[in-house]
């Protein structure tokens, strides 16, 4: 399940760069989600309606170098260059203090905080993909925003 949540535009909980959990004055994109098990980061990527990642925005739980995956669209982007996203569950951030996230087994009910880098508008497509540890990628399917 992925979806944009109630709160979309209501809240101001996350900033753009890595690690940024903590306000920064801008509304946040906020989505709702369900992954099912363990899980090593998490991505939501601007796609076509019927899901190829076009430009726009490509937000992660990847840090540093870490590099995106081409899967997603991306020529070189890492960690450091792109937004990050707030990974809540059960009331409280999984991410670490550098922005990177793990779910461990089971299904993990989560609420996704995307600082709002105005590059979604009515009309437009995003997905959310999700890395196993094993670093396979599995996709939901493109929802309209």
């Amino acid at each position: 399940m992925f979806r944009v949540a109630r709160e979309n535009l209501r809240v101001d909980r996350i900033g753009l760069r890595d690690g940024a959990l903590e306000p920064d004055g801008t509304r946040d994109l906020v989505f709702d989600a369900t992954i099912q098990g363990a899980f090593s980061a998490v991505f939501v990527v601007s796609t076509s309606e019927s899901g190829e990642p076009t430009y726009g925005l490509r937000a992660e739980t990847l840090v540093g170098s870490e590099e995106v995956p081409t899967e997603l669209g991306a020529d070189i982007d890492i960690g450091a260059m792109t937004p990050g996203i707030g990974v809540i569950e059960n009331a409280a951030f999984l991410n670490t203090e550098t922005g990177s996230v793990r779910g461990g087994e089971g299904t993990h009910n989560v609420t996704l905080l995307v600082p709002n880098a105005a590059t979604l508008h009515a009309g437009s497509y995003v997905r959310l993909y999700v890395r196993s540890p094993s670093g396979a990628l599995v996709s939901s399917l493109p929802i309209a925003y």
